[in-house]
C-alpha cells in the first residue's frame, strides 16, 4: 500500500512540476565520417549565464519540493513521508566505511579508504610487512608504529598513511579528485583535481616521503 500510494503521490506530482525549459540546439558534428546531433552542447559551458540561471531553476524545484513534503512530517499520508524516507534510508545504507583493492607501485601499496558518509575516499599508501597484511587495509590505518626496512637500509612506516584527502579541499566537498598515476617506484603522484564537477581538471605532482 505504501509503495502504491507513492507512485500515485508522484505521478501527480510530476504533472504539477513545471520544469525549465532546455533548448535544443542545431548543432551538428562529423565524427570519423558520421554525423552527431549535439544539441545539448550549451550545457556543457558552466560559466555561462544561461546555463547557471537554469541549474537554479532546477534546484529550486528541488528544493521546494523537499521542503513541502517534509513540513507534512506529522502527515499519515505516505507520499508525505516518502522525501524523509528515502534520507533516512539511503544514509542508512551509505553508511559505511569502503575500501578498494590495493595497486602496487614499486614497493608501495595504494588504495582508497572513505569512512561513512564521507564527500570523497581518502588515499592511502602503505609498505606492508607481508602480503597477508593486505587483507585487512583497515587495521593499517589505526596502527602508528614503524620498522627497519633492511634491505633499503631506511625506516619505512608499516602503517597506513595519508596521500591526498579531498576532504580537506573544499568546505563544501565540490573539490574532487579526479585520478592518478604514481611513478613506477611509487614516489611521486601526479593527480587531477576537479572543482565542482567541471569537465576541467589541474594536474599536480606529489612526492611521497
Amino acid at each position: 500500500e505504501r509503495v502504491c500510494g507513492w507512485k500515485t503521490g508522484w505521478l501527480r506530482l510530476m504533472k504539477m512540476i513545471e520544469y525549465p525549459y532546455a533548448r535544443r540546439d542545431d548543432k551538428v558534428y562529423e565524427l570519423h565520417g558520421v554525423k552527431v546531433e549535439d544539441e545539448y552542447r550549451w550545457m556543457e559551458e558552466p560559466d555561462t549565464m544561461e546555463l547557471q540561471n537554469w541549474i537554479a531553476k532546477q534546484n529550486c524545484i528541488f528544493q521546494k519540493y523537499l521542503h513541502d513534503n517534509n513540513s507534512h512530517e506529522d502527515s499519515n499520508q505516505s507520499s508525505n513521508l516518502l522525501p524523509e524516507h528515502f534520507r533516512k534510508s539511503l544514509k542508512s545504507m551509505l553508511n559505511f566505511n569502503k575500501v578498494t583493492a590495493p595497486f602496487q607501485y614499486g614497493n608501495r601499496f595504494f588504495f582508497y579508504y572513505k569512512i561513512g558518509l564521507q564527500n570523497h575516499s581518502i588515499l592511502y599508501t602503505v609498505y606492508p610487512q607481508s602480503h597477508t597484511d593486505l587483507f585487512n587495509l583497515e587495521s593499517l590505518i589505526e596502527q602508528q608504529h614503524e620498522s627497519y626496512d633492511t634491505h633499503n637500509h631506511k625506516e619505512h612506516k608499516q602503517y597506513a598513511t595519508v596521500v591526498l584527502d579531498p576532504n580537506e579541499w573544499s568546505k563544501d566537498g565540490t573539490s574532487a579528485l579526479n585520478s592518478i598515476h604514481p611513478s613506477r617506484t611509487g614516489r611521486y603522484v601526479a593527480y587531477q583535481r576537479r572543482e565542482c564537477g567541471s569537465d576541467w581538471v589541474s594536474i599536480s605532482v606529489r612526492e611521497i616521503i
